[in-house]
């Protein structure tokens, strides 16, 4: 195990006693934790075939009781049921789509960081352009080009989020390249991905789980936007912004077909970004506090 492999566990355990004295950070991380296990679990918490997407009309917007605890939608479905397995599009959307985009910003911040010159001109000026666009819009026009769907969400929310995550990536790559160690790899003749990978990425990893951490509650909020307005999950499958537009139809009579899939987006949103400030804090103490 060489110096810093050794520095960089001490760092991510100094961090995480750091969380562990946090209580709003292990309340946060407890909250994720219990909506990834219930995602993990939906198929045995929730048949999905005979209670998510069976309609059953004799059923149909029943108020909050024993037997559904959340009531049922227009079509006889528990909205329980349909909350515990649309946690896993959510997550889906929020992680998938955010490593994804961060895997990209990634490559292409080290890559221009490594060659400099024209090579980083060009791909930071590329990143100019897309950042200009606002990232609800990038997602929009490839959700209503490719159409609505699950995959051609992720890919939407992943092209969108990759400008943000090269800048970010790349002013801390700079950082990195100026250091001795990155030479003299080079002078021994490491090649171009081993300086990458096994040399800069490792002093970068930091900003790179505080880029996932920052960027998965926005995905998920932008992946109920386009599910609100037709452009994401198709039906039937269970989405929480896709149940928010259905249900805003009898929100005035039947207003649990809004409120439940509402606090579901508004609880994980807000667990994922209160966690990923902590450990924000936690990576940097100077910054505690700082926006």
């Amino acid at each position: 195990m060489n110096v810093q492999t050794m520095k960089k566990r001490g760092q991510f355990a100094e961090v995480w006693g750091r969380l562990r004295k946090n209580k709003l950070a292990m309340i946060s991380l407890s909250v994720l934790l219990l909506i990834c296990m219930a995602a993990i679990f939906a198929d045995l918490i929730a048949n999905y075939n005979n209670i998510v997407i069976k309609q059953n009309g004799a059923e149909r917007l029943m108020a909050p009781c024993a037997q559904h605890w959340f009531g049922t939608d227009e079509f006889g479905r528990d909205i329980f049921a349909r909350i515990i397995h649309g946690a896993r599009m959510a997550l889906l959307m929020g992680f998938g789509a955010t490593i994804i985009s961060v895997a990209a910003g990634l490559i292409l911040a080290c890559v221009a960081s490594y060659f400099g010159g024209v090579v980083d001109m060009v791909i930071m000026r590329v990143m100019d352009v897309l950042n200009s666009v606002p990232a609800l819009v990038i997602s929009l026009a490839i959700c209503s080009g490719l159409g609505a769907g699950t995959w051609q969400l992720i890919v939407a929310l992943s092209v969108a989020g990759i400008p943000i995550h090269t800048r970010m990536i790349r002013s801390n790559a700079l950082g990195v390249m100026g250091n001795e160690y990155i030479e003299a790899a080079k002078s021994q003749g490491a090649s171009t991905a081993s300086v990458i990978f096994s040399h800069m990425v490792p002093n970068i990893a930091s900003i790179i789980i505080i880029q996932i951490t920052s960027t998965v509650a926005t995905n998920i909020l932008m992946g109920a936007t386009l599910s609100f307005i037709g452009l994401g999950v198709k039906p039937p499958r269970p989405e929480w912004g896709l149940m928010l537009s259905s249900g805003t139809d009898y929100m005035l009579k039947n207003p649990h077909m809004v409120i439940f899939p509402g606090i579901a987006i508004i609880l994980t949103a807000l667990s994922v970004n209160t966690f990923g400030d902590c450990l924000r804090d936690a990576f940097d103490p100077k910054l505690k506090g700082k926006a």
